[in-house]
């Protein structure tokens, strides 16, 4: 019997992981994550602990630990485009015995621009097409989680060419929120951006102009 754990560790800075978050790796017989994720949660002794990024890879060292209390570090919300839905659809529903929210990148992009995020339209190009994007103008407020393919400037090119830039809204490119490196761009031209690093973790938001 799989004894599974997701945990929500927050965007990326440590002083964004819950108490719940820590406590519930600290429980853990087995832990898997990035190595940032790991580094956010802070100082754990006495655990197996892996180093992985990959969904299959970490899918199979759950395999590999079965009867064990796992715990898998996600970034940011464990429900927003996040490997949950993969583990349970691998072991189950009931081998996940507990779901840790965190604090995710949206949340965190839109408190940082001062911006309410109620009825905001979250799409994910991270892994995915960019005709994603197609819905981005059918709402007033917008949130667009890159990756290091479709990344802020070819993800804002492609805003411009629906005309977005032009009309009555505010576009910000949210670079590695929370993190001692975070960027926060307001963009009008697609000038305004430099290429990212291939570490940065971007969001993109589409609010209305103030």
């Amino acid at each position: 019997m799989h004894r599974i754990t997701l945990i929500g560790v927050g965007p990326g800075g440590s002083d964004y992981v819950t108490f719940r978050a820590v406590k519930s790796a600290q429980n853990c017989e087995v832990l898997i994550g990035m190595k940032h994720q790991i580094a956010a949660i802070g100082e754990i002794t006495g655990k197996v602990i892996y180093e992985e990024s990959g969904i299959e890879e970490i899918l199979n060292l759950i395999g590999k630990n079965e009867g064990k209390a796992v715990g898998v570090l996600i970034t940011g919300d464990a429900g927003i485009y996040s490997l949950s839905e993969k583990i349970m659809e691998r072991f189950g529903r009931d081998s996940v015995t507990e779901i840790v929210p965190g604090i995710s990148s949206v949340m965190a992009a839109f408190s940082k621009v001062k911006q309410q995020w109620l009825n905001v339209r979250i799409i994910s190009v991270h892994g995915r097409p960019l005709n994603g994007l197609n819905d981005a103008p059918n709402h007033e407020r917008v949130a667009i989680l890159c990756d290091r393919k479709n990344n802020s400037p070819l993800v804002v090119k492609t805003l411009s060419q629906m005309g977005i830039l032009n009309r009555s809204k505010t576009v910000y490119v949210c670079r590695n929120i929370t993190c001692n490196n975070e960027q926060i761009i307001e963009v009008n031209t697609i000038a305004d951006l430099n290429i990212p690093d291939d570490n940065d973790k971007e969001v993109v938001l589409i609010v209305p102009r103030r």
